[in-house]
């Protein structure tokens, strides 16, 4: 996308200008290094907002909440964490405890434990159940971030299975005792290439890719009808009408929806579509 963003620009932006001044020359030169501040200052304006957008919307994806069962009237979950993929600072992976109004526990105690090989990490936790707090959210520092790596042809990761054990407390010392099981927690974004790194700051693009094929085979639709990558491909004893179908269905795929023509659209004009996208990102649950 910035290639062709930096193409356009050099186009609309050639290194040399010359003026004539009283009949002789004065060549003015654009230095290279202005031409890079000129494109970044460019790229930022057409496209951070919409970086914005879109990684806050991969945010609610992993943010959303998807509580279980821990005792009565307490369900957990775990946020876990990565090294690559995430801007914060120091990333740590937390545990939410989602707690009914009309509890009587005082206290939420125990451990989470992660099994990674033949190592165990413990993360203790002592938790204070506050009135009308419904969500208590607790920062897991002992717990390894997740990674994924390859050796000798097998895939190892960092967290293999991941447990909660311990006890709810009454008012009367009373324990309720609880182990939950959540097993081999989702590496889905290892396995998601709609990353980039850009102004210090990684981002997911998987919203704005998907929003640029619908954009697209709209486009295509348009041009050729909703059936056009059918009507694409040679048949055995085609009509002549058939014939100019399909060579049309190819010119609007080929040539006038071309991908990387319809990228470069996309992106100069993307600044009319940030009220949209920002209507249609995920609501989140958490």
């Amino acid at each position: 996308v910035f290639g062709l963003v930096s193409s356009a620009l050099a186009h609309l932006m050639p290194r040399r200008y010359v003026y004539l001044v009283r009949g002789g020359k004065l060549d003015i030169s654009v230095s290279p290094g202005i031409l890079g501040i000129l494109k970044e200052k460019l790229e930022k304006w057409l496209c951070y907002k919409a970086f914005k957008i879109s990684h806050e919307d991969y945010l609610r994806h992993k943010n959303r909440a998807y509580f279980e069962p821990l005792v009565a009237g307490v369900e957990y979950d775990f946020l876990l964490e990565n090294r690559y993929f995430s801007n914060d600072e120091s990333p740590m992976s937390k545990l939410y405890l989602k707690i009914d109004e009309n509890v009587t526990y005082k206290r939420i105690v125990g451990h989470v434990v992660v099994k990674s090989g033949v190592l165990t990490y413990q993360n203790p936790f002592d938790i204070l159940i506050e009135p009308r707090r419904h969500v208590v959210v607790y920062h897991l520092p002992n717990i390894p971030l997740k990674d994924i790596s390859i050796r000798d042809g097998k895939i190892y990761t960092t967290i293999d299975e991941i447990e909660i054990t311990g006890a709810a407390i009454d008012g009367s010392d009373n324990k309720i005792t609880f182990t939950s099981n959540s097993g081999l927690p989702l590496y889905d974004e290892f396995l998601n290439d709609d990353w980039v790194r850009k102004w210090d700051t990684v981002w997911n693009l998987s919203y704005l890719n998907n929003h640029f094929v619908n954009f697209r085979f709209g486009f295509i639709n348009k041009l050729a009808g909703p059936l056009a990558l059918t009507y694409s491909r040679k048949r055995a004893k085609e009509s002549i009408h058939q014939k100019i179908r399909r060579y049309w269905c190819r010119i609007s795929i080929d040539i006038i929806a071309n991908e990387k023509l319809c990228k470069i659209i996309w992106w100069l004009t993307m600044r009319s579509r940030i009220s949209y996208l920002e209507k249609h990102i995920t609501k989140t649950s958490r």
